[in-house]
């Protein structure tokens, strides 16, 4: 799984968010999550076989602002 933890002080107010987790390496293991939260922390469940270097690009809406990020990430 992968976790995603945005600022405390959005706790509370819905956020929604478009994440592509993709893979340079293996390009057919690319995958699109549509994620939502009033918590302030995201939780991306992963089939155990989706290992290896990642590319993590989210688009996120909290109230009627929009932000990006981009992340690399390991999943063991």
């Amino acid at each position: 799984q992968v976790s995603i933890r945005f600022p405390h002080e959005i706790s509370g107010k819905k956020i929604t968010a478009q994440t592509l987790l993709y893979s340079a390496a293996d390009e057919t293991r690319a995958s699109v999550y549509h994620l939502q939260t009033d918590s302030a922390m995201l939780v991306m469940i992963l089939p155990e076989t989706d290992k290896g270097m990642y590319e993590l690009k989210m688009n996120w809406k909290v109230d009627t602002t929009t932000y990006y990020s981009e992340h690399k990430l390991f999943i063991k």
